[in-house]
């Protein structure tokens, strides 16, 4: 009786009860405890990365999804079973009375146990920290949307904007931050955690000014330490950011006097090295506290922040030189931290970017860009900084190793070969001096390998396998590290440049004396200590040095298209096409770089030098149209006007196609042709006319048109609206294809009886099995004509098309015998599903032929006219 009273298609105020109490500690109880463990986990695991803005939610972050899966997993789980099975959707018994307001919302409601709204939020929850974002936001909707606890859908909906604000949805997620700023009745906790995800909202978008205010706000809120602790290095990051420098450096100093976790004390004392007063303060104080930190043992892994710091500092007291210097020291002592060696790189070349030492700064984008996380602020701009400067460099590159050349190559064979040698000097010194440094490392690290034999004959002593023991494990990591840093699990994870790992492939071995491959190849190893190493690319003859000028030239009218392209730096455009004009003239370029001379004299105010390209462009190029727009000030507008006349005749002409006016439009497109045989637009007017005449006369004249215009206008973007609407023609109208096919056919194809043949096998893969059917046929041959020695081959002739091919047979007559012969033959073909009419005599051309055109259609036409037709 008292199971049959609790059932959840009775609703009173016992199975209310009953079912609210189950669930709550019972399933709900579970799932509640894996959601908690999940964030734990997540939460202990996280790694801030102090190079960039802290995570407001590291438990949030989707780098978490994956490691907290599990738990995250089982807690939508039991929120299910929760729904499933203890959700009262039943009316009540209704008295005979008039009902109250109070009783009317009660009978009214969707759902009887409150614990089912709990359940759908840890749903909903759970479902944001597995990442499944659409999920989520479905559920957090279904709560606000169907239930009636208040307190509930006020935290629906503070996880709802949570997830629009991940699905980067920002428009949704602030209509619902406003209705969540008018919510008074909601709890501290809960406000504060509605303000951290407001602040989230503004940051992801880089709003620093309005997530301060709500972050501040979450701060006065937070209870737990390890929030408000992280909610002040956050802020003091933003106010960084911002600029407010005394702000910043307030909330660090406040953080340090809370004694939080070491790593963000650490960063938070590298960091007032970034906010320090240097106009107002001496900065002796702080550059003690650095170098005190830099000797703490404990430090001895942050040494790359330190130095960092020390160059942050350095830079903001305009002591450049030295910025540089520290900053590379950061980067040379990173090895675990690629973050930091980024960051480090990065610093280094935005200085030298700003100084205009362009080949510097693009050696160190190119270091920070292979370094940086994808994620990392502005990544898309530094990479795009970084593959400009690598485009500008090539050029400059060029240019200076052509000029290298030429100048040996001009030298007499005692001269040049003396310089050669002077170079092999240096790089015997310099290899010399690698070895000794080598030496040296090793016995620096001696002393550490005797330190540690005892540790390792440890090991050898346990007799196990090594990755059976965590402690040689761990060893193992440890020394790894300490030599190679922390690196990606990849190809070639010694290299920085992954461009030259293809050079590996060839080793010594592979080398014979003869400076040969093993495959015979000649190779790319020369030795750099030998003449012939150096005097390979001398432009030695008039041909030579010919194609040498010609990338000079080349490479100077890129590096000014360079310089006034991608970097507004009109100072050295000029100066690289001044060169280039001083040095060639004339020159392929030389009217392009003219006009953009005058140009960019004439933006910079020089008047002169502006006059004097624009006379030499109207005396040098008088029929140019760069002239004609110099000397005459209404040509512009002339050509302007010109243009616009014609696209009004093209719309015009457009117009009468849509009201089906086709006369008039074929009329119009002949007259625009007679006018203008070369203009860009002809080839769009040439398409209405075909368009026009297809809805006179056709398909097929539409069609021959439309050939018409792809022959006459290839490459150009009407010619692909053409070929989609012939293809649309010939599968709406299959005598076409058939009719085009057999043109085709009789063009590519000749009948010959007496030439070689093969005889052909079409199959499909998916329903015949090839190897099988090879086999039978390899049989048949050994059986039948052991004499003839009949090749059977198979080739691919489509994506679903094979062709078995038996050659060779001297004419048509004996392919024919032979493959009336196959046919009858027993257990050939047995339980094979193919037909006579897939097994084809073609000739040895012809095949050839069918397997370029891979068109067995259009042979199979040729084939019944020629070989069936008699």
């Amino acid at each position: 009786m008292i199971i049959a009273g609790c059932s959840t298609e009775k609703n009173t105020a016992v199975s209310r009860a009953y079912h609210q109490l189950t669930s709550r500690y019972n399933i709900y109880f579970n799932g509640y405890d894996s959601y908690n463990r999940g964030i734990k986990k997540a939460e202990r695991s996280y790694r801030d990365d102090f190079t960039g803005l802290l995570a407001v939610f590291p438990a949030g972050e989707e780098s978490m999804a994956g490691s907290i899966s599990p738990e995250m997993e089982r807690a939508i789980k039991k929120a299910s079973k929760v729904v499933s099975v203890h959700s009262i959707t039943a009316k009540p018994e209704r008295k005979n009375r008039e009902l109250t307001e109070k009783e009317k919302a009660f009978y009214n409601r969707n759902e009887y146990n409150n614990m089912v709204y709990e359940a759908y939020l840890l749903m909903g929850k759970s479902q944001f920290h597995k990442q499944d974002l659409f999920l989520a936001e479905r559920t957090c909707r279904h709560i606000i949307q169907n239930y009636h606890d208040e307190k509930v859908k006020t935290e629906a909906r503070v996880w709802l904007a949570r997830t629009y604000t991940a699905l980067k949805d920002y428009r949704e997620a602030q209509k619902v931050f406003s209705v969540l700023e008018a919510e008074r009745t909601m709890s501290g906790k809960l406000r504060k955690m509605m303000m951290a995800a407001w602040a989230d909202f503004h940051i992801r978008q880089d709003n620093y000014e309005l997530a301060i205010p709500r972050l501040e706000e979450a701060l006065s809120l937070a209870r737990r330490k390890k929030d408000r602790t992280r909610y002040l290095f956050i802020l003091a990051q933003l106010y960084e950011k911002q600029g407010d420098e005394v702000s910043a450096t307030g909330r660090y100093r406040k953080l340090i006097k809370m004694n939080p976790p070491y790593e963000m004390t650490f960063n938070a004392k590298i960091n007032l090295a970034g906010t320090f007063d240097v106009e107002n303060r001496d900065s002796r104080e702080i550059r003690k506290e650095l170098r005190k930190m830099l000797r703490d043992e404990k430090n001895k892994d942050f040494k790359d922040q330190i130095y960092f710091a020390f160059g942050r500092l350095a830079y903001r007291e305009g002591k450049i030189d030295e910025a540089i210097e520290m900053y590379q020291k950061s980067a040379g002592s990173s090895v675990s931290n690629t973050a930091q060696k980024a960051v480090s790189y990065l610093a280094i070349a935005d200085i030298y970017f700003a100084r205009v030492q362009y080949r510097e700064a693009q050696m160190f984008y190119d270091s920070a860009v292979t370094f940086l996380n994808r994620e990392y602020p502005g990544y898309t701009e530094i990479a795009s900084k970084s593959g400009n400067l690598s485009h500008l460099v090539r050029h400059i590159q060029t240019v200076e190793r052509e000029d290298s050349l030429q100048y040996v190559a001009s030298l007499s064979e005692n001269e040049r070969n003396a310089f050669i040698d002077r170079l092999i000097q240096k790089v015997r010194e310099e290899e010399q001096r690698e070895r000794q440094l080598q030496l040296e490392q090793q016995r620096d690290n001696m002393m550490y390998y005797q330190n540690q034999a005892r540790f390792r004959d440890d090991f050898t002593e346990e007799g196990k396998w090594y990755f059976y023991n965590p402690t040689a494990v761990g060893f193992g990591q440890t020394e790894f590290k300490r030599k190679w840093g922390d690196r990606r699990l990849e190809d070639h994870w010694r290299r920085v440049n992954k461009s030259v790992a293809a050079f590996d492939a060839l080793t010594v071995d592979d080398v014979d004396n003869n400076g040969q491959a093993a495959n015979g190849t000649a190779t790319a190893v020369k030795d750099n200590k030998s003449r012939e190493f150096y005097m390979e690319g001398l432009p030695l003859n008039d041909s030579l040095m010919q194609i040498s000028h010609a990338l000079i030239r080349d490479a100077l009218y890129g590096q000014g298209v360079a310089y006034r392209d991608l970097f507004r730096d009109r100072p050295k455009a000029i100066e690289a096409m001044e060169e280039l004009n001083r040095r060639y003239n004339p020159q392929p370029y030389q009217l392009e770089s003219y006009y953009d001379l005058h140009n960019m004299h004439r933006e910079m105010g020089n008047d002169v030098m502006s006059g004097y390209y624009k006379n030499q462009i109207i005396s040098t190029f008088p029929d140019s149209e760069y002239a004609l727009i110099l000397s005459d000030p209404e040509y512009l507008i002339r050509q302007t006007e010109k243009r616009n006349r014609i696209e009004q005749e093209y719309q015009n002409t457009y117009s009468l196609y849509l009201k089906g006016q086709y006369p008039e439009v074929i009329v119009l497109a002949d007259q625009f042709a007679g006018q203008y045989q070369d203009h860009p637009i002809l080839p769009k007017f040439y398409y209405l006319r075909a368009l026009s005449i297809g809805q006179r006369e056709g398909f097929m004249a539409l069609k021959n048109e439309l050939d018409m215009l792809i022959q006459k206008f290839p490459g150009h973007e009407v010619t692909e609206h053409a070929a989609e609407v012939i293809a649309l023609i010939r599968d709406e109208n299959p005598e076409i294809r058939e009719q085009e096919e057999q043109q085709l056919a009789g063009e590519i194809y000749r009948y010959n009886q007496a030439e070689r043949h093969f005889l052909a096998i079409a199959v499909n893969p998916s329903f015949v099995n090839l190897r099988q059917l090879t086999f039978n046929i390899i049989n048949y041959n050994i059986e039948y004509h052991i004499n003839n020695n009949y090749d059977v081959l198979e080739e691919t002739l489509t994506g679903n098309e094979r062709i078995i091919s038996i050659r060779d047979f001297p004419d048509r007559a004996s392919c024919e015998v032979y493959r009336s012969q196959l046919i009858i033959s027993a257990g050939v073909f047995e339980g094979i599903p193919v037909n006579a009419e897939q097994i084809l005599p073609v000739s040895a051309v012809n095949y050839a032929t069918l397997m370029k055109d891979k068109s067995l259609s259009t042979y199979l036409k040729f084939y019944k006219k020629e070989y069936l037709s008699e």
